[in-house]
C-alpha cells in the first residue's frame, strides 16, 4: 500500500463525491474545466484532483 486508505477516503469525501453524487455534472465539474462531461474527462478530472492533493495516480476507471 502506498497511501493510507483513510487519506484517500478523505479526499474522495470532501473534494470529489460532493460534486458527482446526485448532481448535474455540467453545473458542478463542467464549470471546473471538465467539459464536456464524458467518462474520459471525468476520469481525468478525478485523477487531477487526487494529484493536486499529493497522491500519485496510475489509473482511474469510471463506469
Amino acid at each position: 500500500m502506498v497511501i493510507d486508505f483513510g487519506e484517500l477516503s478523505t479526499i474522495w469525501k470532501t473534494e470529489v463525491e460532493p460534486l458527482l453524487d446526485h448532481q448535474d455534472l455540467n453545473d458542478t465539474v463542467g464549470s471546473r474545466g471538465c467539459w464536456p462531461t464524458t467518462a474520459e474527462n471525468l476520469a481525468h478530472w478525478i485523477g487531477e484532483t487526487f494529484t493536486t492533493h499529493g497522491v500519485a495516480v496510475a489509473a482511474v476507471s469510471v463506469w
